[in-house]
């Protein structure tokens, strides 16, 4: 019975570290989705300022040329 007892601790600290592993995963998971929605957002503001310059500099219609 003792053996039993000790196995059922040991199943229950697994299975927290298990659960705990999970949670940290889906974090950081939750994180790095938020940093590449966030880079993505930021390169399209870049190049949507380099379309912009290159119109003002040739005298072009804003969004003329623009697929956007």
């Amino acid at each position: 019975v003792e053996t039993l007892v000790d196995d059922s601790r040991y199943h229950y600290e697994t299975g927290r570290l298990i659960d705990q592993e999970a949670r940290c995963s889906r974090e950081a998971w939750a994180h790095s989705i938020g940093l590449s929605s966030g880079h993505l957002v930021t390169a399209l503001s870049e190049i949507q300022a380099v379309q912009a310059r290159e119109q003002a500099r040739i005298g072009a219609p804003e969004g003329v040329g623009s697929s956007t």
